[in-house]
């Protein structure tokens, strides 16, 4: 038993919901770009050339090359483009000493959220102690600044 050429199909849908009967759900990459536009304008380059595609889905071969291949409909390849008009879009690679995840982009979100809280949390305010939270109960959330 084989799956054949279908199992290469199987991502359609991210690109195009209408296959599965969703006409008001926006694409992946309709969405990665809408989210990317609601941005400042300044800063829509640096999110265009650094996309991170992470979870299970981001081990599906060939996923990362359709999504670039997706947004680069919405890049202008004139040459009299702007000064904050991207030109290509990338995504993002774990970096080679981080030897356990390279391999492993459905880890990325994990990885990025133990380095913000490795630079984060050794300030005081940015974390509720068991004394805190024993103290003053789940209102101390509202305590803290942030």
């Amino acid at each position: 038993f084989t799956i054949g050429p279908v199992r290469f199909h199987v991502t359609d849908p991210l690109f195009d919901p209408s296959l599965v009967g969703k006409q008001e759900i926006l694409s992946l990459s309709d969405a990665i770009h809408l989210a990317i536009t609601s941005c400042e304008p300044d800063r829509r380059q640096l999110l265009f050339e650094n996309i991170v595609v992470t979870g299970g889905i981001s081990l599906i071969k060939g996923l990362k090359e359709r999504i670039l291949k997706e947004l680069h409909r919405f890049l202008s390849i004139t040459e009299n483009a702007g000064e904050f008009q991207t030109r290509e879009c990338k995504c993002l690679k774990i970096p080679e000493y981080f030897t356990a995840y390279k391999d492993r982009p459905d880890l990325a979100g994990f990885l990025g959220a133990a380095i913000v809280a490795k630079l984060v949390f050794p300030e005081p305010k940015n974390f509720i102690t068991k004394i805190d939270y024993n103290e003053n109960g789940p209102s101390v959330v509202h305590v803290k600044s942030y």
